[in-house]
């Protein structure tokens, strides 16, 4: 069930929270001995949520946007046992157990907090790997991976995660879901666990792409403790999802470097894309600019990355001091020439835009690689998470096993609520050919 019609039954009252809570724990309990998606579930704690929200409707008292949905947070937003992501509110002499923002956001919106998603890779909690719900055999992505994993199980309509370097796409792509990141600065990651000040931003999961609209919404405010928080008002997500282009979408291919680093069905996929979409998609080289985009991303996450460890004297898995001695070694001119490449990367995006509506970018190289490979590289994701542009996954292509390979639209800053208008389009577009 899409979390848009899931709010819309409880709040009719033809669906309980109860209801809907209890068939996502029990799917909980079938599935995730076998995925390990969870850091931490209530069971107890989420039911008497969802008793409570039924409360509110039956008395008439105001409902939230995702009133009664349950919704899957990472660890990444506390630690796995803090009541700051099960309490409604925590003890005023424990200031260090305040909710993180989109845990204050989920509660406004009514959300029911089912527990925390596992932070996997290096800088997590989790040394362990999230396995894939498509196939256990295989990943299920980095570091964002476990939340995906609970969307596309069906353990959860809704999961919400954090990235540097793209995660939330190239999972979304993995798993055969939908991840959105927004614009940076739109949604507060305060009380998060950010390695990259520069770099980190919240994304969201869901199986529908009006629920990610719907969810971004929700978790989209001001924050003055988020020095990245924007003060200005946020694009209109679902209500983007919801309009109709003045006119039709335009949209472009460029072939940049990594390319010939597609899996056959990628490619041969991405060709099928190019030609439904006819003449409102424009393939050109990239310009001599993308070149610089992986070297200066990998520059930034890493130095602040190891600027943040060496803060929070971590070493909690084996690989922490070799990020935190890669880090430091680029040096502080390194750093600020990276900063720069940002700058101006971030200027002729901004006038890229005023032609193109969106760009189309693999997701990931192919399908999610097996346990035994070595990560996927997150190669494509790295342009929108460098830039802080808005970046979704639509999960509509299929590799070789049969597994799904994602299609990555990234839109310009703070046009989210284009980007969403623009890849509804296409879903449309796509169905009418089907």
């Amino acid at each position: 069930m899409r979390a848009v019609d899931a709010a819309e039954r409880i709040r009719s009252g033809r669906l309980t929270s109860v209801e809907l809570v209890g068939a996502c724990l029990a799917r909980i309990e079938e599935t995730d001995d076998l995925l390990g998606a969870w850091a931490q579930v209530d069971r107890d704690a989420a039911l008497g949520e969802a008793k409570e929200m039924d409360s509110l409707r039956q008395r008439g008292l105001p409902l939230g946007a995702l009133h009664g949905v349950p919704v899957a947070v990472d660890a990444l937003f506390g630690e796995p046992d803090a009541p700051a992501l099960r309490e409604r509110g925590a003890p005023e002499s424990d200031p260090g157990r305040a909710m993180p923002a989109v845990v204050e956001r989920l509660r406004e919106a009514g959300a029911v907090l089912i527990g925390a998603t596992r932070a996997t890779g290096p800088l997590g909690d989790s040394p362990a790997v999230a396995l894939n719900p498509c196939d256990a055999g295989r990943r299920a992505g980095d570091p964002c991976g476990s939340a995906a994993a609970a969307t596309g199980a069906l353990q959860v309509p809704l999961a919400v995660s954090c990235d540097s370097g793209g995660g939330v796409v190239l999972s979304a792509s993995y798993c055969g879901v939908y991840g959105f990141r927004p614009t940076r600065g739109i949604v507060s990651r305060r009380g998060a666990r950010c390695a990259s000040p520069t770099l980190d931003q919240v994304g969201v999961f869901g199986r529908d792409l009006e629920d990610v609209a719907l969810l971004a919404d929700v978790l989209g405010a001001y924050d003055a403790a988020d020095a990245a928080s924007t003060p200005r008002p946020r694009p209109r997500m679902r209500e983007g999802f919801r309009s109709k282009p003045p006119v039709e979408p335009d949209f472009i291919w460029l072939d940049m470097p990594g390319g010939e680093c597609l899996s056959a069905a990628a490619d041969e996929g991405f060709e099928e894309l190019r030609d439904s979409l006819g003449e409102h998609v424009v393939r050109l080289s990239a310009p001599a600019w993308f070149g610089r985009l992986p070297a200066a991303h990998r520059i930034i996450d890493e130095y602040e990355s190891a600027v943040w460890l060496r803060a929070q004297g971590q070493r909690s898995h084996a690989s922490c001091p070799e990020i935190a001695e890669r880090g430091l070694s680029h040096g502080e001119e390194r750093y600020r020439g990276a900063l720069e490449t940002l700058t101006q990367a971030q200027a002729c995006f901004s006038e890229f835009y005023h032609h193109y509506d969106a760009l189309i970018v693999p997701a990931a190289e192919g399908e999610a690689p097996p346990l035994a490979s070595s990560p996927g590289e997150p190669g494509f994701c790295r342009i929108g998470a460098l830039c802080g542009l808005p970046s979704l996954c639509v999960p509509l292509l299929q590799g070789e096993a049969g597994l799904p390979i994602g299609v990555q639209l990234i839109g310009s800053a703070e046009g989210d609520d284009r980007l969403l208008r623009s890849a509804a389009w296409l879903l449309e577009r796509i169905a009418d050919e089907a």
